[in-house]
């Protein structure tokens, strides 16, 4: 009897064993006959679901109170398990402890806000460090999805740009180091349970909070924060204070190089500016006005707003994080630091102190940056003085002209045959040289314009048609280089040549000018006839000549200082390279426009000389065309003509110079399309004979006159080459004999 006792309660306690290896300890065995079966649907409960399970030591109604403990069918649904009896403070020993739990606005439809079971499953419920946890952080960004993304409960009311923003941000993309994990998730940020709108001063996110959660992963940078300007007015209670995400952003923060970052070098500007430029907020704090203002006015604004990424920007100067007042020593704009916050590489090493001696920001007036300021007003005066006074005199010469007859104001072909022979104005280098400085000057003109006026649609244009801020620059600088070597060629070919240094003896004043001036004003205003004779060079050339003098003296200047600043002020101080670029902008528009209205209507746009003047191509005009502003030159011209001499000219071109070879050795020159002198002669009538012999005995005569007033003309005639059509000038058959 007491053997099969024994054997009994060894079956027993076998059979026991067995239940318990069999069955979790979680779910009372009873339960998992009904809930284990497929037909349950979502509230089945199997073996393999429960494995894992940090409630494994519950029994079903230690969740789902409730319920009946014995095994009896219990009434549909089971009430929801109540995980505040646990896990709320205080709670059951040995259950993770929370303070209090916030998910989703007050006042929501309760149904709709999630419960413990949305966010960390139910029967399937793991440890948060599992990989199979819903809550875990390689899954919990799907987690929160489940409300967050289209079609969930919540994007309805915040909408789906969060989450597809997070996504797209540094913080959502996968980390490389780490596969299959993200830099920053969701509970990282919002916290766990405690999820309270940023508005709250007790979220996770909110202004006052957000430095110490994004300090969490990002240490350095909140240790500099702390010490910021930022950070102490926030911790004062000044609540419109920039934190984390008023600069970098929430959900779709980028890196600081990215192009859609807010904080890169081409978007800092605009981030910053919506504090710095309101008005209401400078007002309100006492912050230096017209920063941003001044900032877009200089170059590196400027070249900011066309995208250029390696200008320097706010973050640039003053550290991203660490921003000082200017009279902090600590500061990267204190004067003491200024050479190497400037100097720095990829800026301008070795720019040296003087570049703490003026402004940053420049806010001109009678009080602040005074010299940069009374050289704009000067400059403002000068230049709208000096085009008004040009376009005056060009529209009384119109309307002189207008007034006149048909015959002064259109050009016409002259019955004098010796009005049609070509004869030379410039020499072959004089073309070259101002070639070059046309295109050079375009060039600049064209390449400087976004500089000067950026908010020009045209500016935008030319940035993008030259490939972008940086070969513009490139360009810009190449023309200045060219047309300042271009000047010293024309300097050396005055001191060496002496066709050059008679020119500009020429393009000086003299003595009679003044009476030259005060003609041509009463010229314009009717109370004279005719235009002050003059020589070869009027005071329209005169002028021109001299402001291309002193316009390249002052452009070069104060290029090559903008040009290499590092250099300049190593001589001056900042303030002087502060007025060296109103200088260089402001001479660049009055030359621009001294050459589109007064220049381009002189040699082109004049009735008697449309559409153009080619003298600037072949270096030749017509002996008719010097007959008005140019009587002394012509009557020269034309008494050389008349006696058989030829007009002369240096440096000819080649084919000038082969047809006076021909010439010498008794050859026949090249004929032309232009009129000769003796081919006009055949075409009119002979006058009779009287006529001509009144012409012969004049033209001696006249001949004598010519070379009184131009004692050197032998010399000239000696030393210059041919023009270029020297068979106008030979006599016709028979002309000689008659003579």
């Amino acid at each position: 009897m007491a053997d099969h006792t024994r054997r009994n309660l060894a079956a027993a306690f076998l059979l026991a064993a067995l239940i318990f290896v069999s069955v979790p300890t979680c779910a009372t065995p009873v339960c998992l006959t009904c809930h284990s079966a497929p037909t349950m649907g979502e509230k089945r409960v199997t073996r393999e679901s429960l494995a894992g399970s940090p409630h494994a030591s519950l029994q079903c109604v230690d969740c789902h109170t409730g319920i009946p403990a014995r095994a009896e069918m219990h009434a549909l649904p089971a009430p929801s398990p109540d995980c505040a009896s646990c896990h709320l403070s205080p709670g059951r020993k040995g259950a993770p402890q929370v303070s209090e739990v916030h998910h989703g606005r007050r006042g929501s439809d309760a149904a709709a806000l999630p419960s413990c079971q949305s966010c960390h499953g139910a029967h399937d419920l793991r440890p948060a460090g599992h990989p199979r946890s819903k809550v875990s952080r390689q899954n919990v960004m799907q987690t929160c999805a489940a409300c967050h993304d289209s079609g969930g409960s919540a994007a309805a009311r915040d909408g789906e740009r969060r989450l597809q923003d997070y996504r797209r941000s540094v913080h959502g993309r996968p980390d490389p180091a780490r596969p299959g994990l993200y830099p920053a998730v969701c509970t990282e940020c919002h916290g766990t349970h405690s999820i309270l709108p940023s508005s709250d001063p007790r979220s996770a996110v909110s202004k006052v909070r957000a430095a110490e959660t994004c300090g969490a992963c990002h240490t350095a940078e909140l240790k500099e924060y702390r010490d910021s300007v930022h950070a102490r007015s926030l911790a004062e209670g000044g609540r419109d204070a920039p934190s984390c995400a008023d600069c970098h952003g929430e959900h779709d923060i980028q890196p600081p190089d990215a192009p859609g970052s807010r904080v890169s070098r081409v978007a800092v500007v605009e981030t910053c500016a919506r504090c710095h430029a309101d008005r209401t907020l400078i007002d309100r704090y006492g912050l230096p006005a017209n920063l941003v203002k001044s900032y877009r006015k200089s170059y590196h604004g400027v070249a900011n707003r066309f995208g250029e990424v390696e200008v320097a920007s706010c973050s640039s100067c003053h550290s991203p994080h660490r921003i000082l007042p200017q009279d902090d020593p600590r500061s990267s704009v204190h004067p003491d630091n200024l050479p190497a916050t400037c100097g720095q590489e990829g800026c301008h090493p070795g720019v040296g102190r003087n570049v703490a001696l003026g402004n940053i920001h420049l806010d001109p007036s009678p009080r602040r940056d005074r010299a940069v300021y009374w050289v704009s007003i000067f400059f403002g005066i000068f230049t709208y003085g000096t085009i008004l006074g040009l376009t005056s005199l060009v529209v009384l010469d119109s309307f002189r002209r207008w007034r006149t007859p048909k015959a002064f104001r259109q050009r016409e072909d002259s019955a004098d045959p010796l009005d049609q022979v070509k004869v030379p104005r410039f020499t072959r280098v004089q073309l070259l040289q101002h070639q070059i400085l046309l295109t050079s000057f375009l060039l600049l003109v064209i390449t400087g314009f976004p500089i000067k006026f950026p908010d020009w649609a045209v500016s935008q244009w030319i940035i993008n048609a030259v490939g972008g801020v940086s070969a513009r620059g490139a360009v810009h600088r190449l023309m200045g280089a060219v047309l300042l070597l271009a000047g010293v060629w024309h300097v050396l070919w005055v001191v060496t040549s002496p066709r050059g240094w008679r020119e500009f003896l020429r393009m000086l004043p003299e003595r009679d000018d003044p009476k030259r001036a005060v003609g041509i004003l009463k010229y314009f205003f009717g109370l004279s006839k005719e235009f002050p004779p003059t020589g070869k060079f009027s005071l329209y050339e005169k002028f021109d000549y001299m402001a291309v003098g002193w316009g390249s003296v002052i452009m070069g200047v104060t290029g090559l200082a903008l040009w290499f600043p590092h250099i300049a002020l190593q001589i001056a101080p900042k303030w002087a390279l502060d007025v060296c670029h109103v200088v260089h902008s402001d001479e660049a528009v009055l030359a621009f426009l001294a050459i589109t209205i007064w220049h381009f209507y002189h040699v082109h746009y004049k009735p008697t000389i449309w559409p153009m003047n080619t003298a600037w191509l072949d270096g030749q005009v017509r002996l008719g065309d010097l007959k008005e502003e140019h009587r002394l030159e012509y009557e020269r011209l034309r008494a050389e003509l008349e006696a058989g001499g030829l007009p002369v000219v240096e440096e000819s071109s080649a084919p000038e110079a082969a047809q006076e070879s021909a010439v010498e050795e008794g050859g026949e020159p090249e004929t032309s399309d232009e009129p000769s002198a003796v081919a006009a002669e055949e075409e009119v009538d002979q006058p009779p004979a009287a006529e001509r012999e009144e012409v012969e005995t004049a033209t001696p005569a006249a001949e004598e006159e010519s070379r009184e007033e131009e004692p050197d003309a032998e010399v000239e005639e000696q030393t210059d080459s041919a023009i270029a059509e020297p068979s106008g000038l030979e006599d016709a058959p028979g002309e000689e004999e008659q003579r």
